[in-house]
């Protein structure tokens, strides 16, 4: 999981140093807001692997977490699609 949390990284880096103008700056709070979000879902599900717990392949269906990332994922998607900031709930 490193390796790919290094690479999310890296291009949260690239977003930050390309950012220019304030509705920018405005999507880089929802974009860390995600990277913080989907980081503690992976520690969570890091957590219940190493104690051996079962993970049910249909636990992300009922994981509220999941539910609020792919939210944010779809907002942040629509705003790159249209070029106009919304703020969005789901990415706080």
């Amino acid at each position: 999981m490193s390796g790919l949390r290094r690479s999310a990284d890296a291009k949260l880096q690239l977003a930050i140093a390309a950012a220019t103008t304030e509705p920018d700056h405005k999507v880089l709070d929802l974009l860390r807001n995600e990277f913080t979000n989907m980081q503690q879902m992976s520690d969570e599900l890091v957590a219940m692997h190493a104690k051996a717990n079962y993970i049910s392949p249909d636990s992300f269906n009922n994981n509220a977490a999941d539910q609020k990332i792919l939210a944010c994922q779809r907002a942040l998607i629509s705003m790159a699609a249209t070029k106009q900031f919304q703020d969005e709930i789901s990415c706080h």
